[in-house]
C-alpha cells in the first residue's frame, strides 16, 4: 500500500497538498505502520545536564524549510547544557539554526556542512559568520580532514532525509563525536514519510538496538547522549 501512494503521480499541487497535509499523514502512517516511531518520549529536563541554562534568540525569519521554534529552543538548551567546545552541523540549509549554535555558543568552534551552494549565503551575510567554519562540500568527501580534526561535542543531523542517507550521517556522526557528547536529529515524525522522503525513523530503530535513543517531548528532535 505505501509502495502505491508513494508512486502516485502528483499531478496537480491538490492532491501533494492532500498527500502531505499532517493529518494525512499521521492516519495514513497510524493504519499502514502504527508503530513507526518506537523511541520513548521524554522531557526535554531529563536530557539536561544542569538547571538555570539560559539561551539567547535573535528574530528569526522562519521559512518552511527552517527547523519551527519548538525545535530550535530544545536544540539550544541541549547545546548549552555541554558547554560545547566543538560543534558539527550536517545540513546547513538556510543556516538558521546554524547562526543560533553560534550565537549561543561564542566560544564553540562550528562546522557546518552543506553541498547546496546557496546553502551559507544567508550565513555570509551574517554578523556571526566569521565564527562559523561553512563547509561547501559532502560531509562524506571529506573524512581526510574530519578525522584529523578533534571529536565534536554536540553534533545535530539534518541532511538528507533518506533512510540510507540519514543511516550514512548517523555512523559518521557516532565516530566522530566525543566522550560525554551528544548527537540529536531532526524530522524524527511521520512528516514526508508517505511520499518516501523522511526515512529518519527506519534509521534510528537500527541504531537504537545498540545506543540508548530517545525523543523529546513536543519535538520532533531524537537524542543520544552518551
Amino acid at each position: 500500500m505505501r509502495d502505491l501512494l508513494r508512486h502516485i503521480r502528483l499531478n496537480t499541487g491538490i492532491k501533494r497538498k492532500i498527500l502531505t497535509h499532517p493529518l494525512t499523514e499521521m492516519i495514513v502512517a497510524c493504519w499502514i505502520k502504527p508503530h513507526r516511531l518506537t523511541l520513548p518520549v521524554v522531557p526535554l529536563s531529563s536530557l539536561l545536564r544542569e538547571s538555570g541554562l539560559q539561551i539567547t534568540l535573535q528574530q528569526l525569519h522562519l521559512t518552511q524549510s527552517d527547523s519551527p521554534y519548538n525545535d530550535v529552543v530544545p536544540l539550544c538548551f541541549l547545546a548549552a547544557s555541554l558547554h560545547p567546545r566543538r560543534i558539527l552541523e550536517i545540513g546547513t540549509g538556510r543556516g538558521t539554526t546554524t547562526a543560533i549554535l553560534a550565537l549561543n555558543h561564542p566560544n564553540a568552534t562550528i562546522v557546518t556542512y552543506d553541498i547546496n551552494p546557496a546553502a551559507h549565503e544567508n550565513l555570509r551575510k551574517s554578523p556571526l559568520a566569521s565564527r562559523i567554519d561553512m563547509r561547501l562540500i559532502d560531509i562524506h568527501q571529506d573524512l581526510e580532514r574530519l578525522r584529523a580534526e578533534p571529536p565534536f561535542d554536540f553534533i545535530f543531523v539534518d541532511g538528507e532525509h533518506l533512510e540510507s542517507s540519514v543511516r550514512r550521517d548517523s555512523e559518521l556522526a557516532f565516530s566522530l563525536l566525543a566522550p560525554k557528547g551528544m548527537i540529536v536529529w531532526h524530522d524524527y515524525s511521520n512528516s514526508g514519510w508517505l511520499l518516501g522522503y523522511n526515512g529518519v525513523a527506519e534509521a534510528l530503530a537500527d541504531f537504537a538496538k545498540t545506543y540508548k535513543l530517545a525523543t523529546i517531548e513536543g519535538t520532533v528532535l531524537a537524542v543520544y547522549k552518551s
